[in-house]
């Protein structure tokens, strides 16, 4: 009797890790904030988003993040590197979220004068962002424009 729900616990450990983990629909990338345009021009063609949704912020000071309230609640003040990744446990999969900050990139200064993202960084978060694509927790070394990096796991429901 103790085996079998034992096996009935495990069955439905199971389920519910699928329903929670699992995608329900195809995983889409989306890419905002200030330099967005540069970044997705450089993006290495079709990018195989494994993780479930992935939203990249661009952000050219972390002070903005304060006007991004859904982005910022799930931050709780801990966004202050120079790339934090968020990775939201959620129903039907988890959302990745990739926060940059321009301003201990490089990128800032060019933006505050009205230019676009310089090309060699636009290009470097864009292979960045491809290779956070692929995995939930990803520390990569040899990415030279994003010198800090943290990752966040985030509960569901605000847990």
């Amino acid at each position: 009797m103790a085996k079998t729900k034992a096996v009935a616990v495990l069955a439905l450990l199971g389920v519910v890790s699928a329903w929670l983990l699992v995608p329900w629909k195809t995983p889409s990338l989306r890419i905002s904030g200030d330099g967005a345009p540069g970044v997705e021009a450089a993006m290495p063609g079709q990018i195989d988003v494994s993780v479930g949704d992935l939203d990249v912020v661009l952000l050219r000071r972390a002070e903005n993040l304060r006007h991004m309230e859904d982005v910022a609640r799930l931050c709780r003040g801990r966004c202050d590197a120079a790339l934090t990744s968020l990775y939201e446990l959620r129903p039907g999969g988890g959302r990745k979220i990739l926060v940059f900050d321009l301003a201990q990139i490089g990128g800032a200064q060019a933006l505050d004068r009205g230019a676009p993202l310089p090309d060699p960084i636009a290009a470097c978060l864009a292979d960045r962002i491809a290779q956070e694509a692929t995995g939930i927790y990803r520390r990569v070394s040899n990415a030279s424009c994003v010198p800090t990096q943290r990752w966040l796991p985030v509960l569901p429901y605000g847990l």
